[in-house]
């Protein structure tokens, strides 16, 4: 359900989107507020993500793109190598974004903090 006021969010103003009830059984509720955030809190939460992407990322391409680059280059065929390189390099990305993700999820970021909420 929708809050059309404005609220004072540590000391951010941010809309209210949402309210949720969350209940367990044998829990007492909790009040959760859904709000926008201002766009230099998005930057951080973004940037908490692409560095982490990026830094690992990096790491990982170097480290593979040598081991495939050498082996293609002992074999003779230093096209298959750097193609190689660069497949399985893709592949590990992808864990490598899943777990920069949910590292992202931890932080706090001026009064924020991403979160899942069970509908």
């Amino acid at each position: 359900m929708a809050i059309p006021a404005r609220n004072k969010c540590d000391g951010h103003a941010a809309k209210a989107v949402g309210v949720f009830n969350s209940t367990k059984s044998g829990e007492e509720g909790k009040i959760v507020k859904i709000q926008d955030a201002e766009w230099t809190t998005v930057g951080q939460m973004w940037w908490a993500f692409v560095w982490r992407v990026v830094v690992i990322g990096t790491l990982i391409g170097l480290v593979v793109g040598f081991i495939f680059g050498f082996l293609g280059a002992i074999m003779g065929n230093t096209a298959m190598g750097q193609m190689m390189g660069m497949g399985f390099s893709m592949l590990l990305n992808l864990p490598v974004s899943i777990w920069a993700y949910r590292a992202a999820l931890t932080k706090r970021f001026d009064g924020y903090q991403l979160a899942l909420v069970a509908e």
